[in-house]
């Protein structure tokens, strides 16, 4: 009975909800050592958030070793791209909890991966 309440629950409104292209999109991003996950979200007319897409996956080894920053910002690499549709010139909001992250943009680094992963981001307007 359980089961069955959920699978209802998931298939039905508000969980899911088509995009809005003059509402703002918001991000949660999210990091642990075994994988990532994302969601998209809008705040609709009714003043309550709706989820409009979700992503997650499991950390390869490699990735499974960053340190906490390193590995919050790839939580935030990971979906934006798959977002793309929704994203791509828009000003979306990042919800994160990580707070080294809202001095991303400021950072000047010299490490490869990391100036790899600003450029790609670089390409959206979005604030954390």
């Amino acid at each position: 009975a359980a089961f069955d309440l959920l699978r209802k629950n998931l298939m039905t409104a508000p969980i899911l909800a088509l995009p809005e292209p003059d509402r703002p999109f918001v991000v949660h991003t999210d990091f642990s050592y075994h994988a990532l996950g994302a969601i998209l979200e809008q705040r609709k007319s009714d003043n309550r958030c709706h989820i409009i897409s979700c992503a997650s996956r499991n950390c390869t080894d490699a990735e499974a070793k960053l340190g906490p920053t390193d590995g919050e910002i790839l939580a935030l690499v990971f979906p934006v791209p798959k977002f793309h549709t929704y994203l791509a010139g828009t000003k979306f909001v990042v919800i994160t909890d990580h707070a080294a992250l809202i001095h991303l943009e400021n950072a000047k680094t010299r490490n490869p991966k990391l100036a790899r992963w600003a450029l790609l981001l670089s390409n959206y307007d979005f604030s954390i």
